[in-house]
């Protein structure tokens, strides 16, 4: 491998060397792109981003040595399979994104040529645009235009190689190039058509409308419920099968409201119910279908509950609101 202070062909970037203070800069605008998701990503995945920014920044000091590829490849292995025993997929925009997050730190680990820098730049590009995915406030939009300019300005450092740059003119030509941007973004805004729901499928929440039981709802998306002929749960009675009339299936109960979403009041665990019981019990074997939640629907009162379940109620007298949930 070579170094050089002079910009290389195209042909010969594959060979080129970075300097420490392109991978810095690199680091740097990782971590603002990803920081901001780490309220949405399971805490190892966000401790697998520090560790391997913090590998990678110490390797550029000299401090440690780079990880063998033999060591290296198991990592990413390992990475993959936490990710899928994680949400039992890797499809979907929170299995994705813990994916894509893994898999970008462990790129920081080999990356030694300019090549492998602008690929990681041009995934911290993609990573502002998953943050839309979880809020289009306006707060996420100023914040992901000030990290979409970081990003800019650390392409802009390491195309320049080793020339230092002053970081005033370095901010100002990406926040040019940024704001040169935005007609163009607006063309295409209009004229490109938007594909209605996200590009890979029913995300958690969409999937909540329907088949599964949120925790909350919100009254102005009622409307966008899906209405579905899907089977939710099957049931086998010992014994005669009760009135339709008895056929009441208690699941979450929303009593609270904040103005914006109604949700669910505080309630306690329990081990056991204390219920006098003054009707003969129906006895019945439930079979829930997949749909991405835990809740398990008891007819009426449940008297008790099986291994590994939990019941729940909320705190108020002579309440009958009880049900079951899957640990």
């Amino acid at each position: 491998m070579k170094t050089t202070s002079q910009n290389l062909p195209i042909r010969s970037i594959a060979d080129e060397t970075v300097s420490r203070s392109s991978i810095f800069a690199v680091c740097f605008c990782f971590l603002c792109s990803i920081v901001p998701h780490f309220r949405n990503l399971p805490v190892w995945v966000s401790a697998i981003v520090l560790l391997a920014l913090g590998w990678r920044s110490l390797q550029n000091l000299g401090k440690v040595k780079e990880l063998p590829k033999w060591v290296l490849i198991p990592l990413v292995f390992f990475g993959g399979i936490g990710v899928f025993a994680e949400y039992w997929t890797i499809v979907g925009r929170d299995a994705g994104l813990a994916l894509l997050t893994v898999m970008t730190s462990f790129k920081f680990l080999e990356s030694r040529r300019h090549r492998d820098l602008l690929i990681l730049v041009f995934l911290s590009y993609f990573l502002i645009a998953t943050h839309f995915l979880y809020s289009q406030s306006i707060f996420t939009a100023s914040l992901m235009f000030v990290t979409l300019i970081v990003i800019t300005a650390t392409l802009i450092t390491i195309n320049q190689r080793e020339e230092k740059v002053d970081i005033r003119q370095l901010l100002g030509s990406s926040t040019r190039l940024v704001l040169l941007s935005i007609p163009l973004m607006l063309i295409l805004f209009v004229l490109v058509p938007r594909v209605p729901g996200p590009l890979w499928g029913i995300s958690s929440e969409q999937r909540g409308g329907v088949t599964g039981l949120s925790d909350h709802m919100s009254p102005g998306k009622i409307s966008n419920l899906i209405r579905s002929n899907e089977v939710a749960f099957r049931v086998d009675f010992e014994g005669g099968i009760p009135a339709q009339s008895r056929l009441y299936w208690r699941g979450p109960v929303m009593a609270r409201y904040n103005g914006y979403r109604w949700y669910q009041s505080p309630r306690q665990v329990l081990n056991r119910f204390n219920i006098n019981v003054t009707e003969p019990a129906i006895k019945y074997t439930v079979t829930l279908e997949p749909n991405g939640e835990r809740w398990l629907l008891p007819l009426d009162i449940p008297t008790r509950l099986m291994g590994g379940l939990r019941g729940w109620c909320r705190r108020r007298p002579g309440v009958s609101r009880c049900y079951a949930r899957i640990p």
